[in-house]
């Protein structure tokens, strides 16, 4: 995070010495929440996230810097509405309803709740605000009590870096991932994040020797070609590490390259083993840990020729060879996917919107007019409702109660158990249409 942030560089003038104004409120019986951080620092902490990292506008910045006052009863939303704006008082209502949900780890888990709390929330900017928010609770979470941190970092690998990354935030996404792996394994996230400071440098000049004896190999075929690479991240490093039962030194592809083609459709396959060709004449491949993903692609759409090739001094090295729409694709997940496949799924227009929103942040341009009421035109046709346990259910939109009990029954005599639900608590018969976010508990006839 910047250390010169200057928040009057992101907001009005006005919105600035108004929340100025409102920080001389602030006392230290109101700043401590239950998990021991302090919400206003946090909060200060968010927007810079949300402005420096994200670069999303100055709405969602102060939907940031005004929860921790609407939060503990400081400022009201319907002053927010008049000393500030409408949008921004709307932000906080809907942040409030998303916050009312029992959020559990199952639920976290299900692809489906993630597409629910865009649905709900009504807004995306909502959701980049939760993940800027987590982002900087796990950042700090280290000095807090060990149910703190593992909680933080369950939601984080579970829903908060998965979300991330379906927006094109990779870095905080990284981050989120590494972070986890230091919160619920502290002692192997030590250890690797010593064994790679104590070979960075050699490891940077390794990759640079590395990359420059393949690329005159390259070069001489005369295919565009752009060279990329890393090393893995802490959380990848430690998959393999507890997939494998193995240390970091055993780890084969600790180094990482992509090389991606730009060439035609109709060429990428034979460009694409050319290139493989290529890497093995000048490095030797390791024939047990090649993977061909282009002649049979994941059922994500990933394309991508791996190697595992022996480089000088006995180091191993992956190489992925992709051409540039390949790259799209494993970038950008099934919303590239289907553009070039022309495949639909019930989520392709949630993906198609992510993938805009993510293209625009990436130009540097304003979201705002982009993801206002973006759930509103993306679920016209179901929603979400919750059970008794705290389990998600997608229903048409329009269905009636007992048109839930006939979506979940596994009979279809089930119907006649019961005579109507509680719908957030209140008895309501059969024939009563549900909304997105009701938690339904039926009433036994």
């Amino acid at each position: 995070m910047e250390q010169n942030f200057d928040l009057k560089n992101y907001i009005s003038l006005s919105d600035f010495e108004a929340v100025e104004r409102l920080s001389a409120k602030v006392t230290d019986a109101v700043r401590v929440d239950a998990d021991g951080f302090d919400i206003f620092d946090v909060s200060l902490q968010t927007a810079q996230v949300l402005a420096t990292e994200i670069g999303i506008g100055d709405n969602t910045i102060m939907l940031a810097l005004l929860c921790p006052y609407v939060q503990t009863g400081l400022l009201s939303i319907d002053s927010v509405e008049h000393e500030f704006s409408a949008e921004v008082a709307e932000l906080l209502r809907n942040v409030e309803k998303v916050k009312g949900f029992a959020i559990t780890l199952q639920n976290l888990k299900d692809q489906a709740f993630s597409n629910f709390i865009i649905s709900f929330a009504h807004d995306i900017r909502i959701i980049i605000y939760f993940i800027a928010e987590q982002y900087v609770r796990m950042k700090y979470a280290g000095k807090h009590c060990e149910d703190v941190k593992k909680r933080l970092a369950q939601e984080s690998k579970a829903f908060f870096a998965p979300l991330a990354h379906r927006l094109g935030f990779y870095e905080i996404k990284r981050e989120l991932e590494d972070l986890s792996v230091k919160y619920l394994d502290p002692d192997v996230y030590h250890k690797i994040v010593n064994d790679l400071q104590q070979t960075r440098r050699e490891r940077d000049e390794y990759m640079e020797n590395f990359v420059k004896q393949l690329c005159e190999r390259i070069d001489d075929i005369g295919f565009p070609y752009v060279v990329k690479w890393r090393t893995k991240s802490i959380n990848s490093i430690y998959a393999k590490m507890q997939n494998k039962g193995i240390g970091v030194d055993e780890i084969f592809d600790l180094f990482a390259l992509r090389i991606i083609l730009d060439v035609p459709e109709k060429l990428e396959k034979a460009a694409c083993w050319a290139m493989f060709g290529i890497t093995s004449s000048v490095y030797l491949p390791n024939t047990l840990r090649t993977k061909d993903w282009i002649s049979k692609p994941r059922p994500s759409g990933y394309e991508s020729l791996h190697t595992t090739v022996l480089g000088p001094d006995n180091h191993w090295v992956e190489v992925q060879i992709r051409t540039k729409r390949m790259d799209e694709i494993a970038e950008h997940g099934q919303a590239a996917h289907w553009r070039y496949k022309g495949i639909k799924s019930n989520d392709e227009q949630l993906n198609d919107a992510l993938l805009s929103i993510r293209t625009a942040l990436e130009q540097n341009r304003s979201i705002d007019d982009m993801v206002h009421n973006l759930s509103n035109e993306l679920y016209k046709d179901e929603i979400f409702v919750f059970d008794n346990k705290d389990q998600l259910h997608k229903i048409p939109a329009g269905a009636r109660i007992i048109d839930y009990i006939i979506n979940i029954a596994p009979e279809p005599d089930w119907v006649e158990l019961f005579s109507g639900a509680n719908v957030n608590g209140e008895f309501k018969t059969l024939d009563t249409t549900l909304k997105n976010g009701d938690r339904v508990e039926l009433v036994v006839a």
